[in-house]
């Protein structure tokens, strides 16, 4: 939106530089197979700031250009630092001490949602899915692991995606 807001107050009401614009997309668009929106996105920048530079709008440019960079800075920062990841923890059937088990996770991540409990001959299995801080992944395993009822902890790294 930042780029199309330059773009727009570039081209104003000038025919030649909407139609140049317009051209200048297509070969992006249909020339090029970029799979990334991201890309898309750094190729339409590159293409304002041309255009910008072309028709000396150069304070249009520039100014732009900062903006869109301190946007991109901001939204690629991580505040918390923090790495999602699955715990799956498995105990003895009606053995497991799942308050105990929460009260564990909830003191050493920034959020838990228990996300599947599964219950079969023998064994009770729960799953949650948390954010913490990548170095503290040992602190919360030995916690987990001291509760009552549990035989193994299974923590592991998890983006969200789907294979398959």
């Amino acid at each position: 939106m930042l780029i199309t807001t330059i773009v727009m107050m570039i081209i104003g009401t000038n025919l030649a530089l909407s139609l140049g614009m317009v051209g200048s997309l297509s070969i992006i668009r249909f020339r090029t197979a970029i799979k990334e929106p991201r890309d898309i996105a750094f190729l339409f920048w590159a293409v304002s700031l041309g255009l910008a530079c072309g028709s000396e709008f150069y304070v249009a440019g520039v100014l732009g250009s900062v903006l869109i960079a301190v946007v991109l800075l901001a939204a690629n920062l991580d505040l918390y630092d923090s790495v999602s990841f699955l715990l799956v923890v498995r105990g003895k059937e009606g053995e497991l001490d799942l308050d105990g088990v929460q009260g564990a996770i909830k003191a050493k991540t920034r959020t838990a949602k228990l996300r599947m409990r599964s219950r079969s001959a023998g064994s009770d299995e729960v799953t949650f899915e948390l954010r913490l801080k990548s170095k503290y992944e040992h602190d919360l395993v030995e916690a987990v692991r001291a509760c009552a009822g549990v035989d193994s902890v299974n923590l592991v790294s998890y983006s969200g995606e789907s294979i398959g």
